[in-house]
């Protein structure tokens, strides 16, 4: 099986392309790399809103609950959508989930979502459970359960983006062939 599944059939050269997917999925170390081999700026919209708020992300949901985040979060979105020309943008991974961002993205972008079993994500976030203020209080057991639940939620709206990596290991040659992207 081919380990991308395109999903609309043509496309030019993409000046926007959003990063999508459940949290621990590498979208901001996969955005960056992409940013660098297309030499165009990269966002982390999680980074954007800790500038903004001066606060960490875990700081932000404690305080001031994540019906503030979401907020702050879709107003950032916008505003990097729409008054940037070209970028590689990493979302965080219930951005597309809220004010119907994943419209927000599509209309704006190319959208690329970095699709993960929940057994994998799991592996890769147990070590970063205090820096993610929905999992840090899980025990390792329960973080498994509470991926599969919560991805289940969201598989609908990844599902909306215009490419699909299923791909353990992606690697930044990889979405730019999915993409059709030749680097001279």
């Amino acid at each position: 099986m081919n380990k991308f599944v395109k999903k609309i059939y043509s496309l030019n050269y993409p000046k926007k392309i959003v990063l999508v997917g459940f949290m621990g999925s590498g979208k901001s170390t996969l955005g960056k790399k992409l940013a660098t081999k297309l030499k165009v700026p990269f966002f982390d919209l999680d980074e954007a809103i800790v500038n903004q708020e001066e606060l960490d992300i875990t700081t932000i949901f404690e305080t001031k609950g994540e019906n503030f985040f979401r907020a702050i979060e879709h107003q950032l979105l916008k505003e990097i959508l729409t008054s940037n020309k070209q970028f590689v943008l990493a979302t965080g991974g219930g951005t597309p989930c809220f004010y119907n961002n994943m419209k927000l993205i599509n209309e704006n972008g190319t959208s690329v979502y970095l699709k993960y079993s929940p057994a994998f994500l799991s592996s890769r976030l147990i070590a970063a459970k205090k820096d993610r203020p929905l999992i840090k209080n899980y025990t390792n057991n329960e973080l498994t359960l509470f991926i599969e639940q919560l991805l289940s939620e969201r598989e609908s709206i990844y599902n909306e983006s215009n490419f699909v990596v299923n791909e353990i290991n992606v690697k930044v040659d990889d979405v730019l062939q999915a993409l059709k992207i030749e680097i001279v």
